[in-house]
């Protein structure tokens, strides 16, 4: 909590969509296009100190309100939406669309500035978030694993080591802060917000809120039985019990290879999802497949339930901001007031 000075308001995100072509600055090390996603880094400059020590920063990412892409649109209609809509009064409520490769990239360039000491990210508030898949979604959070371990220096910072190579200097963890009014996605029985949320080292949940973690699924549609009605016989040739793709238009269900090929596919993600989620939340070390069958089963959890479960750290009434401010501010004046002494 003592490490949060930088942030200078509680608002929410700042707007930072300008008609300029320019968007973020990370220490002059990171550089995007003209249309921009809800991130920004909060910092103060001391005016009246001589030297203008700068103050310690925090990177702040909406992720409610984030659509990740592989890339935007580069025509000029899209440009020109973008810009038009940075002008509006419900920028708060806009869904903003970022490139995976900026976002990864920031969020690197966060981990290497010594002045960006923590970060919050916002999850929950209308279900906005959407990636392309969870590939996106697991390189975001490897990046945001790099920034978690930024203190350290791995040969892969990406992988699961338990054991410290070695130390940058003096360096500290940088704390992680997630606050999330509800994980309880109606469309999303996998819950990609939570997984991401699970690598930070703080997840916060609202006293009302839900998480369920329903596992994943998959479903696939036959239309031999439509085709069938107005007289269209698909004629399919390949090679393989497991070539399953023509069967959406030759079969009525699943035939017993791609139901074997589909369960297979589906267990195994959903396995590494749970791995993730155990590794990051480091005191989940009994959740096993039985355990893990039993949350899936189980159904929606209640915030009291998640935090007993070790799932979430803290049950706060509101985004927990505030208090982390106020922590912070006291933390620094008794420093001070110890070093006058």
């Amino acid at each position: 909590a003592g490490l949060l000075d930088g942030l200078a308001s509680s608002s929410r995100l700042q707007k930072f969509v300008k008609r300029s072509a320019t968007l973020l600055s990370l220490s002059a090390v990171v550089a995007a296009g003209a249309v921009a996603y809800d991130y920004k880094i909060e910092q103060d400059v001391d005016k009246n100190s001589p030297k203008q020590t700068k103050k310690k920063k925090v990177l702040v990412l909406d992720f409610s309100r984030m659509k990740i892409v592989e890339e935007k649109p580069k025509d000029w209609k899209t440009i020109l939406s973008a810009l038009d809509s940075s002008d509006s009064n419900n920028n708060d409520e806009k869904v903003s669309e970022v490139e995976i490769r900026n976002l990864v990239d920031t969020i690197h360039a966060a981990a290497e500035d010594p002045n960006i000491v923590a970060l919050y990210g916002i999850f929950g508030h209308g279900f906005q978030f959407s990636a392309g898949g969870w590939a996106q979604v697991e390189e975001v959070r490897n990046a945001l694993k790099v920034f978690r371990e930024s203190h350290r220096i791995h040969w892969e910072p990406n992988k699961a080591h338990e054991s410290v190579l070695s130390r940058r200097g003096n360096a500290t963890p940088k704390p992680m802060y997630a606050y999330a009014d509800t994980f309880a996605n109606p469309v999303d029985s996998g819950n990609k917000e939570f997984y991401l949320a699970s690598i930070f080292s703080h997840i916060h949940l609202q006293q009302n809120g839900e998480l369920h973690l329903f596992g994943l699924a998959s479903s696939n549609v036959f239309l031999k039985d439509a085709l069938k009605k107005y007289g269209v016989k698909v004629h399919v040739f390949k090679h393989g019990k497991f070539k399953t793709a023509p069967n959406l238009f030759t079969e009525k269900t699943y035939l017993r290879e791609h139901k074997d090929n589909t369960t297979s596919l589906v267990k195994s993600l959903n396995d590494q999802i749970c791995d993730g989620i155990v590794q990051s939340r480091r005191g989940l070390t009994a959740f096993d497949n039985i355990v893990w069958n039993m949350i899936n089963n189980y159904g929606t959890f209640s915030a009291s339930h998640v935090k007993s479960l070790g799932l979430v750290d803290f049950l706060p009434h509101l985004s927990p901001i505030h208090v982390l401010l106020q922590s912070n501010k006291k933390a620094m004046t008794t420093q001070g007031s110890n070093e006058k002494q």
